[in-house]
């Protein structure tokens, strides 16, 4: 763990014209889905059988990151403490 790599590797994408895929945000973004829809996320059993139901939209664009899971933007609600 460290702090930096996202901004680092955002910054990078930007500079070079190349796409940005923030993996961290697709990680939070299936927790909130399986959180907001009851999955108990210390059963692996019930993450493995849920896992492929929502459909999860990452922008690549270094600029401007979006995540949107079944079509509601989550890049706010998957940055809160919770």
């Amino acid at each position: 763990s460290g702090t930096g790599k996202s901004s680092t590797s955002k910054a990078v994408a930007a500079q070079l014209g190349l796409s940005y895929l923030d993996t961290g945000a697709q990680y939070r973004a299936i927790t909130w889905w399986m959180v907001s829809n009851g999955i108990d996320t210390d059963d692996p059993h019930a993450v493995a059988a849920a896992a492929g139901k929502p459909e999860i939209v990452s922008g690549t664009d270094p600029a401007g990151p979006t995540i949107t899971v079944d079509g509601t933007d989550v890049a706010g609600p998957i940055r809160t403490q919770e």
